[in-house]
């Protein structure tokens, strides 16, 4: 199975992963070998799948079931057999540091080093792509892939900032808290593509924001419990812009305690500052304009 790119630039083909670890064996030791071998052994996914195993057994025996733990147990061994093992979402951020696109949780890389795991991954097919060196450059066209997204789903309503589709694998993700804010008619952006999300961008890119007709949304959420949201110099642009493509009535919601500051601003874009009380500790700013 593949994944498709962000860009538009290359897939990947996990049937070929055996043949690019082979590859890679002998290169020498690094933090990015390491990274590289850790995703595609999914070192972290089989050691989480089986601790969320011992602990179905353990409710099991006290006659408990919580089908949340089995639906997300289901997932990740159906993943791991979808992506020959490996971990896909990790696998695509760390070929998205490769090409050069900045990621939160890998370290920094040289040139050099970079472009001797892309030819690597070209050579096997683990990658293919029309590039042929990272030497050619290309320019991440935000609203074109925004524009694509609404034409090939139609249905989008909602957005969700700072998720993606690894919910569907690790536990103690926004899915195994509140899955209605996960369905097929939610876009889901964030600035890693570890997270799986349709659409790698920065909630306060503007460019994206200027993609977005007004009204578009009934719902957005932040699940980065604000700490994205608020602590950024672009912060009001991006409530303004937030505000905007919320349909009347519409609401931004997210799980976290607002301070005075966070709702002056939020009052001064517009929204007003409810706690809903169906969920412990959920916050939604509700948009009654």
């Amino acid at each position: 199975m593949s994944i498709k790119s962000y860009f538009d630039v290359y897939s990947i083909d996990f049937s070929k992963v055996a043949e690019f670890q082979s590859r890679i064996q002998s290169f020498e030791n690094t933090p990015l070998k390491t990274s590289i071998e850790e995703a595609i052994e999914a070192k972290l996914f089989k050691s989480d799948l089986e601790k969320e195993k011992r602990m179905q057994s353990i409710f099991a025996l006290a006659g408990d079931e919580l089908p949340e733990l089995t639906e997300c147990i289901t997932s990740k061994e159906k993943g791991l057999k979808e992506f020959g093992g490996a971990d896909p979402f990790k696998v695509q951020e760390l070929v998205h540091h490769i090409l050069g696109v900045p990621t939160a949780s890998v370290s920094k890389t040289s040139l050099e080093e970079r472009e001797y795991y892309f030819q690597a991954m070209r050579e096997t097919q683990f990658l293919a792509t029309s590039l042929s060196s990272l030497s050619e450059c290309f320019a991440v066209d935000i609203r074109a892939q925004v524009l694509e997204l609404f034409k090939n789903n139609p249905n989008i309503n909602e957005l969700n900032m700072g998720c993606g589709f690894a919910n569907n694998y690790y536990l103690g993700s926004c899915k195994f808290r509140r899955s209605d804010s996960h369905g097929d008619n939610c876009l889901r952006i964030d600035f890693s593509a570890a997270a799986g999300p349709h659409l790698v961008v920065d909630m306060h890119n503007p460019a994206f924001w200027e993609s977005i007709s007004d009204g578009c949304f009934n719902k957005i959420s932040d699940h980065t419990y604000g700490c994205f949201l608020f602590e950024d110099p672009s912060s009001e642009k991006t409530l303004q812009s937030i505000h905007r493509t919320l349909a009347k009535g519409g609401c931004l919601e997210m799980d976290h305690c607002f301070n005075p500051d966070h709702v002056s601003l939020l009052r001064k874009c517009g929204f007003e500052a409810q706690v809903e009380e169906k969920v412990a500790k959920k916050i939604a700013i509700i948009d009654e304009s």
